[in-house]
């Protein structure tokens, strides 16, 4: 079945990937509403990702692995960077639909990697 056709037909998206447990699917909910924030509060701030990167002292490509959910934040570096952005630190496991949008794009990147790698080694091993 083609994983357009899996999300098609999930009720939840952590049911897209069973081998998961409740743990790593938390985190990743956590991750991608951590992600929506970033990117909202950038764009209420009507800034690039460059932009935004230079108003805070860090490089472009970590603003994109933040909003990419990508990134693990310590405790200590996430509360800094929400008050740094006034954002409110109200951190838990959401199904909001953009959260969910960020959890399936981050879900469809991990998922399409790890068969690729499971591809590839598979196609080393049998050489």
């Amino acid at each position: 079945m083609l994983l357009s056709e899996k999300i098609r037909n999930i009720a939840t998206p952590g049911d897209l990937f069973p081998e998961l447990s409740a743990a790593e699917k938390k985190t990743d909910y956590i991750l991608a509403d951590i992600a929506v924030k970033i990117r909202e509060k950038r764009k209420t701030m009507q800034m690039s990702q460059k932009e935004f990167a230079e108003f805070l002292g860090v490089s472009q490509s970590m603003v994109s692995k933040w909003e990419g959910a990508e990134y693990n934040f310590s405790i200590e570096k996430l509360v800094d960077l929400f008050t740094r952005l006034d954002i409110p630190i109200d951190i838990r496991e959401k199904n909001s639909k953009r959260s969910i949008k960020v959890f399936e794009n981050y879900f469809y990147t991990k998922w399409t990697t790890k068969s690729k790698n499971k591809s590839e080694n598979n196609a080393g091993g049998a050489a």
